[in-house]
């Protein structure tokens, strides 16, 4: 079962980087100021669930994982770096940034109160347990059928 949540979780990181590529690829690898730091990558590395996500070959730079053209970790990424968007990008791409944004909204509600009110994604590792798991892969499905039909993203959630 912590197989397909950790599959599920893949998928659905894919969707949301190739979005989130289009918003920040003009803007993001120019940036003077990026908002990587490395108090942000902390839960990455902090997460049990993100480091079973995390593709082991990806290493940091400088505590961050912040290369030429943004981050360079393509899964295991906090979902807070999916979610922040910066004044310039809001203005360059506000309508993508809101599909964007509902996304993920919607993402976490599957992870919301795994264990004792607390997400999926800051849980120690005794605390994923089958039993919880389950409980999330059903979360999953509402989430699936709206943003994992075939060809409803980025144009349109599936409803």
């Amino acid at each position: 079962m912590l197989k397909e949540l950790i599959k599920f979780h893949r998928q659905a990181e894919e969707i949301i980087a190739r979005q989130v590529a289009e918003i920040c690829a003009r803007t993001c690898g120019a940036c003077a100021e990026p908002c990587c730091h490395e108090d942000v990558c902390i839960e990455a590395d902090n997460s049990y669930f993100l480091l079973l996500i995390r593709d082991p070959h990806c290493r940091k730079n400088n505590h961050t994982w912040l290369g030429e053209n943004g981050c360079t970790l393509t899964h295991g990424r906090p979902l807070f770096c999916r979610d922040f968007f910066c004044d310039t990008l809001l203005a360059e791409s506000p309508e993508k940034i809101v599909a964007a944004r509902e996304f993920i909204a919607d993402w976490k509600q599957v992870y919301k109160n795994f264990a004792n009110g607390r997400s999926l994604l800051v849980v120690e590792q005794e605390k994923i347990t089958a039993v919880r798991i389950e409980k999330t892969m059903k979360k999953s499905e509402k989430f699936r059928k709206k943003w994992m039909a075939p060809d409803t993203w980025p144009a349109t959630p599936a409803r």
